[in-house]
């Protein structure tokens, strides 16, 4: 059986393929890290599974290119397993793509970074929402995921479909049916939209509205009646997913306004508002960018300035081929052997590896980068500058990519949904010295120039 791992963007699927597969997949903090599907196999409660990493995708009306190779990939595996990823801070956002792939197939939740989640004031009813969503619910950060997992999978086998339940604004013949972009991208951050001036991310439903007698009621999803206490289906439902019975049907699905999914505040609400203190320096264009110019200017003098760390790793590697190996050479009694063994191979490998140092803390230094967060809050603050050149922010991510592999940089502007865009930002690349490069640039220059 195969596991599609599919979800918004940066919801935290590449980091649950490592998990699952103990792959090495490349993960980020930003939006196209990964741009085409990654298989990988995985053996889960003693049986083994294909499991597949998707690019990110907002809707079903592909704009980007990653979008279509998900949009393309889950048509094709109709009978293919869906884990669907989502953060919890993103559920509202992630709901309408949700209701969107998972009718007719086995499905279930998987949330991430609870964690963060918690520490901003947020809540979320694991058992609640696979009832409201009628699949089980995972999360991530849970010690027995795995088990739970195992578990999933193998009721899912033996039970049909789960029924999800269709927005009333998205049957056959609505006028969102019909649009370009049936489920817009941020809905909640439109310009004048009423929701950008809610407190809650989840509008009520008009039937729910205050003083209703729903509203009042205790539980806001009523039982089946066949499935009262005490039933062995009521306990199906739980979100550790170790039952082994089917998942009762769905008990909610309505839409809220703008056709958005509505959830109570009794299974979900979001976390506060509002930047942390670290966020509001970094957030500052007078602070992150000289900030991110210094470390910059930091990072390239210890990796290249003479007698600092790169420099002296530099020169041990490049003595032990000519120094150490050398002496080896040396003592080849043939003048022709003796060269092409010293000078030639040695000294090509030596004048070539001796950058493998810098080039490696060059990466370590752009890791950290994108781990910190830094890289992403200078996206949003440069986002300005790139557009006068036909750019935009998210180009800092491939530039800075460039330093390290050109060919990789390359794969990262997938994530450009402009193709204009995308070839703009290819165009830069071959002017930013890569590891690649590095060694040719300088191997040249050492010819024409001393030192």
């Amino acid at each position: 059986m195969k596991l599609l791992l599919v979800g918004n963007p940066n919801a935290g699927k590449s980091t649950l393929f490592n998990r699952l597969t103990h792959g090495h997949a490349k993960v980020g903090n930003w939006h196209g890290v990964t741009v085409g599907v990654l298989e990988r196999e995985a053996t889960i409660g003693g049986r083994k599974y294909v499991v597949c990493d998707l690019p990110g995708i907002y809707s079903l009306d592909s704009l980007s290119m990653e979008e279509k190779v998900s949009r393309g990939y889950i048509e094709r595996e109709k009978d293919a397993f869906l884990l669907f990823v989502m953060e919890c801070a993103g559920i509202g956002r992630g709901l309408s793509l949700f209701f969107s792939l998972a009718q007719g197939r086995r499905a279930a939740v998987v949330l991430t970074k609870r964690k963060q989640f918690l520490r901003g004031g947020g809540f979320v009813d694991g058992e609640g929402l696979s009832r409201y969503l009628g699949v089980p619910v995972l999360f991530s950060e849970d010690k027995a995921f795995r088990e739970a997992l195992s578990v999933v999978l193998r009721t899912s086998i033996s039970c049909p479909p789960p029924v999800i339940p269709r927005h009333p604004e998205r049957s056959k013949g609505s006028p969102q049916t019909k649009s370009a972009s049936a489920f817009p991208r941020h809905p909640e951050r439109s310009e004048g939209s009423p929701q950008t001036k809610s407190t809650s991310a989840f509008p009520r439903h008009p039937e729910r509205s205050e003083g209703s007698p729903q509203t009042k009621s205790a539980p806001a999803f009523p039982r089946h009646p066949e499935r009262s206490e005490g039933s062995p289906q009521t306990k199906s439902a739980s979100a550790s997913g170790r039952t082994a019975t089917c998942p009762p049907p769905a008990s909610g699905g309505g839409a809220g306004e703008g056709g958005r999914p509505e959830l109570p505040p009794s299974l979900y609400r979001p976390p506060r508002e509002g930047l942390s203190a670290a966020d509001k320096f970094l957030l500052n264009g007078f602070f992150c960018v000289p900030l991110f110019l210094l470390t910059m200017l930091l990072v390239f003098f210890l990796t290249f300035a003479p007698d600092l760390l790169g420099d002296v790793l530099k020169r041990a590697v490049s003595d032990f081929f000519s120094g150490f190996l050398g002496g080896f050479a040396d003592k080849i009694p043939s003048p022709a052997v003796r060269s092409l063994v010293r000078d030639g191979i040695l000294g090509s490998l030596g004048s070539v590896l001796c950058f493998l140092p810098q080039i490696s803390m060059l990466y370590l230094f752009l890791i950290v980068f994108e781990e910190s967060g830094l890289l992403s809050r200078l996206a949003y603050l440069t986002d300005g500058l790139f557009s006068k050149v036909g750019l935009n922010g998210r180009a800092v991510f491939s530039l800075l990519m460039g330093f390290g592999c050109t060919a990789a940089a390359v794969l990262t502007t997938r994530g450009l949904d402009d193709k204009k865009m995308q070839r703009r930002a290819i165009l830069c690349l071959p002017y930013i010295p890569c590891s690649a490069k590095l060694p040719v640039f300088l191997t040249l220059t050492s010819s024409f120039f001393e030192d």
